[in-house]
């Protein structure tokens, strides 16, 4: 399948694969452009999802998989953010452990940006954990 970049999972759900020359119904957008504007600022992908048709998959996968990634990055934050003041409070150089969490999120953050690029070459990447869940949420109609 053209347009299919290697991802974890196997190939991409039928649907989602972008055609030349389509456009956004919202801001009427080159998709490839429109998806990569979604990554970028990320309250695109949330208006996406809910202006965009659902025949319009390859543009809403995008959204949810930014969205789901951009969550995930948060929680992750939040629970680094936690174990390293927890870390301190027990011993000033343990706070370095909690330190450790963070690296999470720099994958996230390399696997949010290898989507994108893909995004905007016209192929789909299923992001480990999510882009799965992404895919079941832009197929559902």
């Amino acid at each position: 399948m053209q347009g299919f970049a290697a991802a974890a999972g196997g190939p991409p759900p039928a649907g989602l694969e972008y055609v030349p020359g389509s456009t956004t119904q919202f801001l009427g957008l080159d998709q490839k452009l429109g998806v990569l504007l979604g990554y970028v600022v990320g309250v695109l992908s949330l208006l996406y999802i809910f202006m965009e048709p659902k025949t319009n998959r390859f543009v809403r996968f995008h959204a949810f998989q930014a969205i789901f990634i951009g969550i995930a990055m948060t929680v992750v934050s939040i629970v680094g953010g936690i174990a390293t003041a927890v870390l301190i409070a027990i011993s000033p150089a343990m706070g370095l452990l909690g330190n450790v969490v963070q690296i999470a999120n720099l994958v996230l953050f390399v696997f949010y940006w290898i989507a994108a690029y893909n995004g905007f070459q016209g192929k789909v990447y299923l992001v480990p954990m999510v882009g799965k869940m992404a895919a079941n949420f832009a197929s559902k109609d």
